[in-house]
């Protein structure tokens, strides 16, 4: 209803099947009766219209609820490992019928589709903007990150990757600083790896798989831009990092698009990034500096001080935009929300502690310092 207040038809997947549904709520206990084929219970409820084939998230029927399986089971679609096997695929397949039923509604521009979606729904998101028929995507918290997989056919099939090396949609990334599911570290890689010559990022700051308003609200306004034409998004801030320096101290350099009046530019860094596969724990408990910007010349710098340069060393900027009226919508976990203000991110500067070693060791040679 809120998107269609603003113009917009929207199908929404039920990735939870039935067990959502107004009125028809369901336990585990009823899934498990379901999934058994326990008819006769009482008890039992349709869970999902998917019937054997598992296209279901949480509680899924796959042993230990592994949703992105491709392993073959007595319901899968192959007796072998596959990716149709996968809930990933089951679940990307239903949103590109949705794009197919929402081309055919007489009220809506099938020229205008896009897609959008939170956690499993940034994933499916990614996966699904590969489409021609998408014009604008937006996933939030996933699609970033599902490059680890121990299965080399599922990391090859359906592995983030390999989806955004065919987007050519304008594209914004919602990857909240902490998120476990998107998480940051992978962010410039996917940056790099889209088509897209459109793209934006907005990364709140120590959130882990939720935003506020000011964040949120990018789903709306690419959409606006590029569904409607009727917002423009500021560019993505130019930001540079610096390791050389009198003091030694490194600093985070930003030139922010002066399109529209700025709020705010805000510096975030850390040491306790890792790498790759980041551990679990780590992305939601990483701790993040604030380092104040000062202004000179429409450019916005902050000094970044390390307690160590054995770590590596992640920056980046967020900068503020006032919204000319509020915008409001629905967004994670059905909550509403108003925002007054909207985020655009620079994409985050890394440096590995060989960099940041070398930096020092030249700036101890200029001093002559053993």
């Amino acid at each position: 209803m809120a998107n269609a207040k603003r113009g917009y038809a929207t199908v929404s997947l039920a990735w939870a099947g039935r067990i959502s549904a107004s009125g028809y709520r369901i336990s585990p206990a009823e899934v498990k009766l379901f999934w058994d084929g326990k008819t006769d219970d009482p008890r039992y409820k349709v869970t999902t219209d998917w019937g054997a084939v598992d296209g279901y998230h949480a509680p899924g029927r796959n042993p230990g609820n592994v949703f992105p399986s491709a392993k073959a089971a007595a319901w899968t679609l192959d007796s072998i490992e596959s990716p149709r096997n996968s809930g990933w695929f089951l679940c990307a397949l239903a949103t590109r019928r949705a794009l197919m039923f929402l081309e055919h509604q007489p009220e809506v521009d099938p020229e205008r589709l896009g897609v959008y979606g939170h956690s499993m729904g940034g994933k499916l998101a990614v996966m699904s903007a590969v489409d021609p028929r998408v014009k604008a995507a937006a996933p939030s918290c996933g699609g970033i990150s599902d490059r680890y997989n121990k299965s080399p056919l599922s990391c090859s099939t359906i592995g983030d990757d390999v989806s955004l090396k065919e987007i050519t949609c304008p594209i914004v990334f919602l990857s909240p600083s902490n998120d476990f599911h998107g998480r940051i570290g992978d962010l410039p890689d996917a940056v790099r790896e889209i088509k897209s010559e459109e793209w934006r990022v907005t990364c709140s700051p120590h959130h882990n798989h939720q935003d506020t308003p000011p964040y949120e609200v990018a789903t709306l306004l690419w959409f606006d831009q590029h569904l409607k034409r009727t917002f423009t998004f500021p560019e993505t801030p130019e930001s540079t990092l610096q390791l050389k320096s009198a003091d030694g101290i490194p600093s985070l350099t930003v030139k922010p698009d002066g399109a529209r009046r700025i709020l705010s530019v805000d510096i975030f860094y850390t040491q306790q990034g890792v790498p790759g596969r980041d551990p679990h724990e780590n992305t939601m408990h990483r701790f993040w500096h604030y380092a104040k910007a000062t202004e000179a010349d429409g450019t916005w710098a902050a000094k970044l001080p390390l307690s160590s340069t054995d770590k590596p060393l992640w920056a980046y900027a967020n900068v503020a935009y006032p919204l000319g009226v509020p915008v409001a919508g629905v967004g994670y976990y059905y909550g509403s929300y108003q925002a007054k203000s909207f985020n655009v991110s620079s994409v985050m500067k890394v440096a590995n502690p060989k960099d940041q070693f070398e930096a020092l060791f030249k700036l101890a040679d200029r001093f002559d310092v053993g």
